[in-house]
């Protein structure tokens, strides 16, 4: 049985029946459990000897009793963790709607990083690269689409279909005044 307060597990001496069975099989005995065997018991007589014919080795097939201390190891019980179901049952709505407006904000992110990254390159090698418009812009618009990602992904219902739909429009916008424009 584990200790509440750790994780070891506690340990039981041996049956004299138990030792005889090893004994019986050919097994090696353990040491607390030898020394458990020749101990006396708690009326201060020493434990009776077992003949090896009066022990009868387990079957092969046979269930081993959860009762005896042969298989005490054997049955520990373990702690199985429980599932922690979701308020709603059923399939959440608007996931398709999530999945959508997080991919736009998530390339806005990558297409602010490639921006800045060619301007970084530009400015090292002296050569025209992004304007200051650009490079100000892609980052303030990849911020304000995650943000409201953000929301989208904690919201239900209303707020996180306007969420959603303000990523679009940033998107839009940022699309429109960095590259058609």
């Amino acid at each position: 049985m584990a200790s509440p307060d750790t994780e070891e597990l506690t340990t039981a001496p041996l049956a004299v029946a138990d030792v005889a069975a090893c004994v019986a099989r050919g097994a090696e005995v353990p040491d607390a459990a030898h020394a458990a065997s020749t101990e006396a018991d708690e009326h201060g007589e020493p434990p009776e000897p077992v003949s090896e014919a009066s022990v009868e080795p387990p079957a092969v097939d046979a269930e081993p009793d959860p009762t005896t201390a042969t298989h005490a190891a054997a049955y520990v019980p373990v702690a199985v963790p429980q599932r922690i179901e979701a308020v709603r049952a059923g399939k959440p709505r608007g996931r398709w709607w999530r999945g959508f407006t997080g991919s736009i904000a998530a390339g806005l992110a990558v297409l602010a990083v490639g921006v800045l990254g060619v301007g970084a390159v530009c400015l090292a090698t002296g050569a025209p690269g992004p304007s200051v418009l650009l490079l100000v812009g892609h980052p303030v618009a990849a911020v304000a689409a995650l943000v409201l990602q953000r929301v989208a992904d904690r919201r239900y219902g209303r707020a996180a279909g306007l969420a959603g739909f303000g990523v679009l429009v940033v998107a839009f916008v940022a699309l429109t005044v960095f590259w058609w424009a």
